[in-house]
């Protein structure tokens, strides 16, 4: 027998000319599904619908704000407007940040975020203000792209998240810092995903001591991707599965031990103008190696990659004069890649070896 509440639930669902809503009673895991093929701002006209799509776009989950014209100055233009203000705050499609600051703002306090999705040109404090609201809905997947104009600090209310899984920051410019090491590596005990792009780092040269086998538990994926002043980096993650380093140029020393890894991608790295460069790598799973465009190290030690099926090998090389130490170097590198079932070198990797 029908209660009430169902009986109402069911009546203000019926328009006046007589037309059953079937639409607005399909659950709201089904609705989210739905809405979630559309760009955010359609999302957010539907609002204007009912109480009850204003209550689905409160508690939308996947919130990816990249479709919109992301606009630095309607913030400044809308807080010297009295009317352009008031409207503003009445529109559920306003652009810019404001938009998605006010957004996060109004979401229904009890409404976890699946994912965020955001670019633009915005100050270090607004971007704060924007992850610590996120942070608050229990975010689980946040992807940004801004630039600023300075260089800011890596946001620190991410490391502490429990609910956060992957993590996407790029900078365009000019880049941003991290936090010390010791204050990084004790968090992000959730986080499977990590991908980080312009980091400024000529203040603290060397990371051996911030992927290590008690940091990052959960990690499986790491990208990172120009990271300036960076000079020695180790890597010892237990659970990563899978590596990128790309446009580290001044990178003299690398340490890779994953007991898990199996893909791992090194392009356009190391320093060609200084000495006593050197690769370590032990990775018993490994199954695909890519070496692309890399300065040539003093020192080459590949261990452990009897399950190597695929690798592609290739440097950067300045002139033809290669040191002796090079040339052994290349040969050592390529000693231990002897179990790859399929070996590709690149053009100048053959040049290297007919010298």
């Amino acid at each position: 027998m029908e209660t009430r509440s169902v009986k109402r639930k069911k009546l203000s669902h019926i328009s006046e000319n007589g037309i059953v809503d079937r639409i607005s009673d399909l659950p709201d895991v089904v609705l989210h599904q739905i809405l979630f093929l559309l760009p955010i701002k359609s999302i957010a006209q539907t609002s204007l619908l009912s109480k009850r799509w204003r209550s689905l776009w409160s508690s939308f989950p996947d919130l990816d704000f990249t479709t919109i014209n992301i606009n630095p100055n309607s913030i400044s233009s809308t807080n010297h407007n009295p009317s352009s203000a008031k409207h503003s705050h009445h529109s559920p499609v306003a652009t810019g940040m404001d938009f998605i600051t006010r957004v996060l703002g109004r979401r229904d306090k009890h409404s976890d975020l699946r994912i965020l999705r955001f670019q633009g040109n915005l100050s270090f404090s607004h971007l704060n203000g924007i992850i610590r609201r996120a942070i608050r809905h229990n975010v689980q997947e946040l992807d940004v792209e801004v630039s600023t104009d300075d260089y800011f600090n890596f946001p620190r209310s991410v490391i502490a998240s429990e609910s956060l899984r992957a993590l996407k920051l790029k900078s365009r410019y000019p880049g941003f810092r991290l936090p010390p090491s010791s204050v990084m590596k004790d968090g992000f005990r959730s986080l499977h995903t990590l991908y980080l792009s312009l980091i400024i780092l000529y203040d603290q040269p060397s990371l051996v001591d911030l992927f290590t086998d008690s940091s990052f538990p959960l990690l499986k994926k790491l990208n990172l991707d120009a990271c300036f002043g960076l000079k020695h980096l180790s890597i010892g993650c237990r659970g990563l599965e899978d590596l990128t380093l790309q446009n580290c140029f001044q990178l003299k020393g690398l340490s890779i031990s994953g007991p898990k890894l199996e893909r791992l991608r090194v392009a356009s790295c190391f320093d060609a103008y200084i000495d006593k460069s050197w690769v370590e790598i032990n990775a018993p799973r490994l199954r695909i190696l890519m070496w692309e465009c890399n300065a040539i190290t003093d020192n080459s030690d590949l261990e452990n990659l009897s399950l190597l099926h695929e690798a592609s090998i290739g440097f950067f090389v300045l002139h033809d004069d290669i040191s002796v130490v090079k040339l052994q170097s290349v040969s050592n590198l390529l000693s231990g890649l002897s179990h790859a079932h399929c070996l590709t070198l690149e053009s100048q990797c053959i040049e290297v070896l007919i010298i």
